[in-house]
């Protein structure tokens, strides 16, 4: 990633902690459409249920990605990199640019393959600590894939239930467990599952494996995408690892696929 911030042209904002810009370039209200004279706010830029997480992001100095609304209610997708973050003077300060360009998405796949290098080096998984590791993957899952919630289901024996393992709400900072689902209520996404294939829902209000859950789960945590990657061990499917998108609608990758199933 360090070479993608040398070689790029990087725009410079400063905003107070509500949101409000201090300084902003001229070509930033240009990738947005918009005029000088428009008020923008920060935090509005992204969708709903973003800012505790861009918050965390932002002080441990991660890189990740903002999903920016264009004037023409279009998406650019941006990096986000804090420089600082003082409290006490009310004043953020990061770089930003946009995600556009060859080199921008081999830097992303360049970004979570460190992530799951990083995983793999964790001692956690080789202390026995299973819960601890199982967190350490939801947070890793919403970190790589700019998600608002992670999560872990394992199957029970009879693979009629899918009982919740640890449920990570980036935006919380907060971890939670023991739920369950029953196939009773969702036979399409069990089956959907079963057929051991991960479930890319763009949409998933109208995805038939995810579209079950729209009335009583999605639409009141205002959850638009998923994307289910099945777990085996030894061969056998034994749960599912579900990336959930809150805002607007987004459009899964093979690349994505492919980290969310590793």
């Amino acid at each position: 990633m360090d070479n993608l911030i040398e070689n790029t042209e990087l725009e410079l904002i400063k905003f107070k902690q509500d949101g409000s810009i201090i300084e902003v370039s001229t070509t930033f209200y240009s990738i947005l459409g918009l005029e000088n004279s428009d008020k923008i706010n920060f935090w509005e830029l992204s969708d709903i249920g973003y800012k505790q997480y861009e918050i965390n992001q932002l002080m441990a100095n991660y890189l990740y990605i903002k999903s920016c609304k264009h004037k023409n209610g279009s998406r650019v997708p941006c990096y986000i990199k804090c420089l600082s973050y003082d409290e006490k003077m009310d004043e953020v300060c990061c770089i930003l640019w946009p995600v556009k360009s060859k080199l921008d998405v081999e830097s992303i796949t360049t970004y979570r393959g460190q992530l799951l290098l990083e995983l793999n080096k964790n001692d956690v998984f080789d202390s026995g600590n299973f819960k601890e590791a199982v967190n350490i993957i939801t947070e890793a899952a919403t970190k790589g894939l700019s998600t608002a919630r992670g999560s872990v289901w394992f199957f029970n024996e009879t693979k009629d239930k899918l009982i919740l393992f640890d449920l990570f709400e980036a935006d919380k900072n907060n971890h939670s467990r023991e739920y369950e689902i029953n196939s009773a209520d969702f036979p399409v996404y069990f089956k959907c599952l079963k057929e051991d294939k991960a479930i890319l829902a763009d949409n998933a209000h109208t995805h038939p494996g995810t579209k079950e859950f729209s009335s009583s789960y999605l639409t009141p945590l205002g959850i638009n995408s998923m994307l289910d990657s099945p777990i085996r061990y030894n061969g056998e499917l034994i749960g599912v690892v579900c990336n959930e998108h809150i805002g607007e609608k987004r459009h899964w990758t093979l690349d994505e696929e492919n980290f969310s199933s590793s």
